[in-house]
């Protein structure tokens, strides 16, 4: 429904294009791939948080309210 001109509004932060908001939602998936394969291990959160499971997300996407020790948290808490 949005082309690349179009401009979102994703409810927090600044305006977005499609671009930015695909690469978020793709982010998103692939912290849950991850957390729901070490959950599905029998990791722990402490044990995800130690293995710094979201490293190589960090850089680019920690900078708002989340670390990615606290993303770890939030996304274990809802992975089946």
């Amino acid at each position: 429904m949005t082309d690349s001109a179009s401009k979102i509004n994703p409810g927090h932060g600044p305006l977005a294009d499609k671009a930015q908001l695909q690469a978020y939602r793709n982010m998103r998936q692939t912290a849950y791939t991850r957390l729901l394969s070490l959950r599905n291990q029998g990791l722990s959160v402490e044990d995800a948080v130690a293995q710094k499971a979201l490293a190589d997300l960090e850089e680019r996407w920690s900078k708002g309210i989340f670390t990615g020790d606290k993303w770890i948290s939030i996304v274990y808490s809802v992975v089946n």
